[in-house]
Protein backbone atom coordinates (compact mmCIF):
# COMPACT_ATOMS: atom_id res chain seq x y z
CA UNK A 1 0.00 0.00 0.00
CA UNK A 2 2.85 2.40 0.78
CA UNK A 3 4.21 1.95 -2.72
CA UNK A 4 1.01 3.41 -4.17
CA UNK A 5 1.34 6.67 -2.21
CA UNK A 6 3.40 9.65 -3.40
CA UNK A 7 6.82 9.83 -1.76
CA UNK A 8 8.25 13.01 -0.28
CA UNK A 9 10.11 13.67 -3.52
CA UNK A 10 7.65 12.15 -5.96
CA UNK A 11 4.53 14.09 -5.01
CA UNK A 12 5.21 16.67 -7.73
CA UNK A 13 5.38 13.96 -10.41
CA UNK A 14 2.07 12.50 -9.22
CA UNK A 15 0.54 15.96 -9.25
CA UNK A 16 1.71 16.67 -12.81
CA UNK A 17 0.41 13.29 -14.00
CA UNK A 18 -2.97 14.05 -12.46
CA UNK A 19 -2.89 17.49 -14.12
CA UNK A 20 -2.19 15.93 -17.51
CA UNK A 21 -5.04 13.40 -17.22
CA UNK A 22 -7.55 15.92 -15.89
CA UNK A 23 -6.48 18.48 -18.47
CA UNK A 24 -7.07 16.06 -21.33
CA UNK A 25 -10.47 15.12 -19.91
CA UNK A 26 -11.64 18.68 -19.20
CA UNK A 27 -10.15 20.85 -21.95
CA UNK A 28 -9.90 18.33 -24.81
CA UNK A 29 -9.96 20.19 -28.16
CA UNK A 30 -9.23 23.52 -26.44
CA UNK A 31 -5.67 22.28 -25.84
CA UNK A 32 -4.98 22.27 -29.58
CA UNK A 33 -6.95 25.40 -30.49
CA UNK A 34 -9.79 23.48 -32.16
CA UNK A 35 -12.26 24.87 -29.60
CA UNK A 36 -12.44 28.04 -27.54
CA UNK A 37 -13.02 28.24 -23.80
CA UNK A 38 -15.99 30.53 -24.46
CA UNK A 39 -19.73 29.88 -24.98
CA UNK A 40 -19.80 30.48 -28.73
CA UNK A 41 -23.30 29.01 -29.00
CA UNK A 42 -24.72 32.00 -27.09
CA UNK A 43 -24.52 34.06 -30.28
CA UNK A 44 -26.69 31.98 -32.63
CA UNK A 45 -28.95 30.90 -29.76
CA UNK A 46 -29.80 34.34 -28.36
CA UNK A 47 -28.89 36.93 -31.00
CA UNK A 48 -30.45 36.98 -34.48
CA UNK A 49 -27.42 38.63 -36.09
CA UNK A 50 -25.31 35.57 -35.23
CA UNK A 51 -27.88 33.03 -36.41
CA UNK A 52 -25.85 32.41 -39.58
CA UNK A 53 -23.07 30.81 -37.51
CA UNK A 54 -25.36 27.91 -36.56
CA UNK A 55 -28.72 27.95 -38.40
CA UNK A 56 -29.80 24.70 -36.73
CA UNK A 57 -29.41 26.05 -33.19
CA UNK A 58 -32.63 25.55 -31.20
CA UNK A 59 -32.29 28.76 -29.21
CA UNK A 60 -31.01 27.26 -25.94
CA UNK A 61 -27.26 27.77 -25.26
CA UNK A 62 -25.31 25.19 -23.32
CA UNK A 63 -24.29 27.72 -20.67
CA UNK A 64 -25.65 31.26 -20.83
CA UNK A 65 -24.12 32.15 -17.43
CA UNK A 66 -20.76 32.72 -19.13
CA UNK A 67 -22.23 34.93 -21.88
CA UNK A 68 -19.91 37.79 -20.91
CA UNK A 69 -17.06 35.77 -22.38
CA UNK A 70 -18.78 35.91 -25.77
CA UNK A 71 -20.15 39.45 -25.78
CA UNK A 72 -17.36 41.25 -23.93
CA UNK A 73 -14.17 39.38 -23.07
CA UNK A 74 -13.56 37.48 -26.32
CA UNK A 75 -13.77 40.48 -28.72
CA UNK A 76 -11.70 42.63 -26.34
CA UNK A 77 -9.00 39.98 -26.07
CA UNK A 78 -8.90 39.61 -29.84
CA UNK A 79 -8.33 43.37 -30.19
CA UNK A 80 -5.65 43.16 -27.50
CA UNK A 81 -4.01 40.23 -29.28
CA UNK A 82 -3.93 42.01 -32.63
CA UNK A 83 -2.45 45.17 -31.11
CA UNK A 84 0.37 43.35 -29.34
CA UNK A 85 1.17 41.24 -32.40
CA UNK A 86 1.49 44.47 -34.41
CA UNK A 87 3.92 45.88 -31.84
CA UNK A 88 1.46 48.44 -30.44
CA UNK A 89 0.45 49.26 -26.88
CA UNK A 90 -3.37 48.81 -26.83
CA UNK A 91 -4.31 51.94 -24.93
CA UNK A 92 -7.38 52.54 -27.11
CA UNK A 93 -10.10 50.33 -28.62
CA UNK A 94 -11.47 52.00 -31.78
CA UNK A 95 -14.06 49.28 -32.48
CA UNK A 96 -16.33 49.45 -29.41
CA UNK A 97 -18.78 52.26 -28.58
CA UNK A 98 -17.13 54.47 -31.24
CA UNK A 99 -13.87 54.23 -29.30
CA UNK A 100 -13.02 53.62 -25.65
CA UNK A 101 -10.00 53.00 -23.37
CA UNK A 102 -8.78 49.42 -23.64
CA UNK A 103 -5.72 48.73 -21.48
CA UNK A 104 -7.15 50.84 -18.65
CA UNK A 105 -10.40 48.87 -18.61
CA UNK A 106 -10.63 46.89 -15.38
CA UNK A 107 -11.41 43.36 -16.71
CA UNK A 108 -9.01 43.45 -19.69
CA UNK A 109 -6.01 41.88 -17.93
CA UNK A 110 -3.80 43.38 -20.63
CA UNK A 111 -0.53 43.58 -18.66
CA UNK A 112 -0.55 39.99 -17.43
CA UNK A 113 2.90 38.48 -18.21
CA UNK A 114 1.43 35.00 -18.80
CA UNK A 115 -1.13 36.40 -21.22
CA UNK A 116 1.49 38.49 -23.03
CA UNK A 117 3.77 35.47 -23.35
CA UNK A 118 1.01 33.32 -24.84
CA UNK A 119 -0.06 36.11 -27.20
CA UNK A 120 3.53 36.50 -28.40
CA UNK A 121 4.10 32.89 -29.48
CA UNK A 122 0.71 31.24 -30.11
CA UNK A 123 -2.20 31.67 -32.53
CA UNK A 124 -5.12 33.50 -30.94
CA UNK A 125 -7.31 30.46 -30.28
CA UNK A 126 -4.56 28.54 -28.49
CA UNK A 127 -3.26 31.64 -26.68
CA UNK A 128 -6.72 32.51 -25.37
CA UNK A 129 -7.23 28.99 -24.07
CA UNK A 130 -3.77 28.43 -22.64
CA UNK A 131 -3.91 31.55 -20.48
CA UNK A 132 -6.81 29.95 -18.61
CA UNK A 133 -5.17 26.51 -18.57
CA UNK A 134 -1.82 27.77 -17.26
CA UNK A 135 -3.44 29.77 -14.49
CA UNK A 136 -5.49 26.76 -13.51
CA UNK A 137 -2.28 24.72 -13.20
CA UNK A 138 -0.54 27.53 -11.27
CA UNK A 139 -3.50 27.66 -8.87
CA UNK A 140 -3.11 23.99 -8.00
CA UNK A 141 0.69 24.06 -7.96
CA UNK A 142 0.84 27.00 -5.57
CA UNK A 143 -1.58 25.38 -3.16
CA UNK A 144 0.33 22.07 -3.36
CA UNK A 145 3.64 23.72 -2.45
CA UNK A 146 1.99 25.64 0.37
CA UNK A 147 0.44 22.48 1.81
CA UNK A 148 3.77 20.70 1.65
CA UNK A 149 5.34 23.68 3.40
CA UNK A 150 2.87 23.04 6.21
CA UNK A 151 4.03 19.40 6.22
CA UNK A 152 0.72 17.98 5.01
CA UNK A 153 1.23 14.40 3.81
CA UNK A 154 2.09 14.19 0.12
CA UNK A 155 -0.94 12.16 -1.00
CA UNK A 156 -3.39 14.33 0.92
CA UNK A 157 -1.68 17.50 -0.32
CA UNK A 158 -2.04 16.40 -3.96
CA UNK A 159 -5.77 15.67 -3.53
CA UNK A 160 -6.43 18.92 -1.66
CA UNK A 161 -4.53 20.97 -4.23
CA UNK A 162 -6.50 19.43 -7.10
CA UNK A 163 -9.75 19.98 -5.21
CA UNK A 164 -8.81 23.64 -4.70
CA UNK A 165 -7.79 24.09 -8.33
CA UNK A 166 -11.02 22.67 -9.77
CA UNK A 167 -13.33 24.09 -7.11
CA UNK A 168 -16.66 25.59 -8.11
CA UNK A 169 -15.43 29.12 -7.40
CA UNK A 170 -12.68 28.98 -10.02
CA UNK A 171 -15.00 27.25 -12.49
CA UNK A 172 -17.51 30.10 -12.16
CA UNK A 173 -14.76 32.75 -12.24
CA UNK A 174 -13.74 31.64 -15.75
CA UNK A 175 -15.54 34.62 -17.30
CA UNK A 176 -13.61 37.10 -15.13
CA UNK A 177 -9.95 36.99 -16.28
CA UNK A 178 -8.79 39.33 -13.50
CA UNK A 179 -9.98 37.10 -10.65
CA UNK A 180 -8.11 33.81 -10.86
CA UNK A 181 -4.65 35.13 -11.90
CA UNK A 182 -4.04 37.24 -8.76
CA UNK A 183 -5.44 34.49 -6.53
CA UNK A 184 -3.18 31.96 -8.25
CA UNK A 185 -0.10 33.93 -7.13
CA UNK A 186 -1.16 34.35 -3.48
CA UNK A 187 0.09 30.90 -2.30
CA UNK A 188 3.52 31.69 -3.75
CA UNK A 189 3.51 35.00 -1.88
CA UNK A 190 2.54 33.18 1.29
CA UNK A 191 5.48 30.82 0.78
CA UNK A 192 7.93 33.73 0.49
CA UNK A 193 6.54 35.53 3.54
CA UNK A 194 6.38 32.37 5.63
CA UNK A 195 9.95 31.46 4.71
CA UNK A 196 11.24 34.87 5.82
CA UNK A 197 9.19 34.81 9.05
CA UNK A 198 10.61 31.42 10.06
CA UNK A 199 14.19 32.31 9.16
CA UNK A 200 15.17 35.58 7.39
CA UNK A 201 17.04 34.83 4.16
CA UNK A 202 18.34 36.59 1.06
CA UNK A 203 15.76 35.32 -1.46
CA UNK A 204 12.41 35.99 0.23
CA UNK A 205 12.42 39.76 -0.33
CA UNK A 206 13.08 39.72 -4.11
CA UNK A 207 10.83 36.68 -4.61
CA UNK A 208 7.97 38.22 -2.63
CA UNK A 209 8.40 41.57 -4.41
CA UNK A 210 8.21 39.90 -7.83
CA UNK A 211 5.04 38.03 -6.81
CA UNK A 212 3.48 41.27 -5.53
CA UNK A 213 4.30 42.87 -8.88
CA UNK A 214 2.71 39.93 -10.72
CA UNK A 215 -0.45 40.35 -8.64
CA UNK A 216 -0.59 44.02 -9.63
CA UNK A 217 0.10 43.19 -13.27
CA UNK A 218 -2.66 40.56 -13.46
CA UNK A 219 -5.40 42.15 -11.39
CA UNK A 220 -7.48 45.28 -10.98
CA UNK A 221 -8.46 47.63 -8.15
CA UNK A 222 -10.71 44.96 -6.63
CA UNK A 223 -8.02 42.27 -6.55
CA UNK A 224 -5.43 44.79 -5.31
CA UNK A 225 -7.66 45.14 -2.26
CA UNK A 226 -7.42 41.36 -1.78
CA UNK A 227 -3.66 41.80 -1.38
CA UNK A 228 -4.21 44.31 1.44
CA UNK A 229 -6.65 41.95 3.16
CA UNK A 230 -4.21 39.09 2.71
CA UNK A 231 -1.43 41.12 4.34
CA UNK A 232 -3.70 41.97 7.29
CA UNK A 233 -4.63 38.31 7.72
CA UNK A 234 -0.93 37.40 7.60
CA UNK A 235 -0.17 39.97 10.30
CA UNK A 236 -2.93 38.68 12.56
CA UNK A 237 -2.07 35.04 11.98
CA UNK A 238 1.68 35.28 12.43
CA UNK A 239 1.96 38.29 14.73
CA UNK A 240 -0.95 37.49 17.02
CA UNK A 241 -0.94 39.82 20.03
CA UNK A 242 2.85 40.17 20.20
CA UNK A 243 3.91 43.77 19.52
CA UNK A 244 7.48 42.66 18.75
CA UNK A 245 6.28 40.33 15.99
CA UNK A 246 4.03 43.02 14.54
CA UNK A 247 6.96 45.44 14.28
CA UNK A 248 9.07 42.79 12.58
CA UNK A 249 6.34 41.87 10.10
CA UNK A 250 5.31 45.47 9.37
CA UNK A 251 8.88 46.34 8.43
CA UNK A 252 8.95 43.36 6.08
CA UNK A 253 5.56 44.07 4.51
CA UNK A 254 6.48 47.70 4.01
CA UNK A 255 9.43 46.61 1.85
CA UNK A 256 7.17 44.31 -0.15
CA UNK A 257 4.60 47.06 -0.61
CA UNK A 258 7.28 49.38 -1.99
CA UNK A 259 9.31 47.17 -4.31
CA UNK A 260 6.36 45.22 -5.78
CA UNK A 261 4.58 48.26 -7.30
CA UNK A 262 7.96 49.62 -8.50
CA UNK A 263 8.32 46.62 -10.84
CA UNK A 264 4.89 47.30 -12.29
CA UNK A 265 5.53 51.01 -12.74
CA UNK A 266 8.34 50.24 -15.19
CA UNK A 267 5.83 49.02 -17.79
CA UNK A 268 3.94 52.31 -17.91
CA UNK A 269 7.09 54.44 -17.72
CA UNK A 270 8.57 52.56 -20.68
CA UNK A 271 5.48 52.97 -22.87
CA UNK A 272 4.25 56.40 -21.85
CA UNK A 273 6.55 58.34 -24.20
CA UNK A 274 5.44 56.39 -27.28
CA UNK A 275 1.77 56.72 -26.28
CA UNK A 276 2.13 60.47 -25.72
CA UNK A 277 3.58 60.83 -29.22
CA UNK A 278 0.70 58.78 -30.66
CA UNK A 279 -1.95 60.94 -28.99
CA UNK A 280 -0.07 64.04 -30.14
CA UNK A 281 -0.27 62.93 -33.79
CA UNK A 282 -3.95 62.13 -33.33
CA UNK A 283 -4.68 65.56 -31.86
CA UNK A 284 -2.76 67.35 -34.63
CA UNK A 285 -4.72 65.37 -37.21
CA UNK A 286 -8.01 66.54 -35.72
CA UNK A 287 -6.76 70.12 -35.62
CA UNK A 288 -5.78 69.90 -39.27
CA UNK A 289 -9.31 68.77 -40.14
CA UNK A 290 -10.79 71.78 -38.38
CA UNK A 291 -12.12 69.84 -35.37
Amino acid sequence: MKGCLPSKRGFLIWFLLAEAMLGLAIYRDALWGKALLAPLDCGPALMPKFRYADPENKGVPSNHYLIDLFTYNLPMQHTLYQAYREGKVPWWDPYTYAGRPLLADTPINGTDPVRLGCYAVLPFEMAYNWVEILYSVLTGLGMLLLLRRWQVRAGIAVLLALGYQFSAYFALALHMPTLQPPLAWLPFLWLAWDSWWRKPNHWSLPAGSVVVALIFYTGNLQTHAYLVLFALAFLLGYGGLAIKEWRKLLQWLRCQGFWGPCWRRRFYRRNWSSSRAMFGRWARGLKGQGC
